[in-house]
């Protein structure tokens, strides 16, 4: 085998354990806690400081007024933490009104990259990508999580996307299990 192909294997072969080790990780901290924010938010600051994500969020579907709200963050100013979507609206709107994944690898040139949470300042940082993929229970939006991170010219983006896919899977159960909690309480 060229060593050229055998060091492209290690690589990957190193890639993927530390995707494993990310995702278990997740897993573990979801699995502590029954408090949703807390498992979001874990979540969140795992992929930051493992994934190095320059910012991300989790956005809940509000069915009673067919709305996004932002239910945990990491990387943008606290003031934000309010932020809505209309479905369809920006880019994560677009995500949980089809629940299908969007990568934009370079926000500069999409269009519908609204910026509302400031988590590109052109001026100021150097171009960065977006990977949102939408929270999914049998075929229904529960919510959306979006990630920001360094563009790369080189970056494999199906991988990325599958790996944040991952990622958001592992949310259901702690979503699911808030959203039953809540309909109890509420008989």
């Amino acid at each position: 085998m060229p060593k050229s192909a055998s060091l492209k294997s290690s690589n990957d072969y190193a890639a993927i354990m530390k995707k494993l080790s990310i995702l278990m990780e997740i897993n573990q901290a979801i699995s502590r806690t029954f408090d949703l924010n807390e498992s979001l938010v874990a979540t969140l600051k795992i992929l930051q400081n493992s994934y190095k994500i320059k910012s991300g969020a989790v956005f809940l579907v509000d069915d009673e007024q067919k709305t996004l709200k932002m239910a945990a963050s990491v990387g943008y100013k606290d003031d934000l933490a309010k932020t809505k979507y209309k479905m369809g609206e920006g880019l994560t709107g677009r995500i949980a009104e089809t629940g299908k994944p969007i990568v934009a690898p370079q926000v500069s040139k999409e269009p519908l990259f609204l910026n509302r949470m400031s988590s590109w300042e052109p001026k100021r940082n150097r171009e960065q990508s977006f990977i949102g993929v939408p929270i999914n229970l049998d075929y229904k939006t529960l919510g959306v999580l979006i990630v920001n991170l360094a563009f790369k010219e080189n970056r494999d983006f199906e991988s990325t996307k599958k790996f944040i896919m991952l990622t958001a899977s592992a949310l259901v159960q702690a979503i699911r299990l808030d959203q039953v909690r809540k309909i109890e309480r509420q008989r």
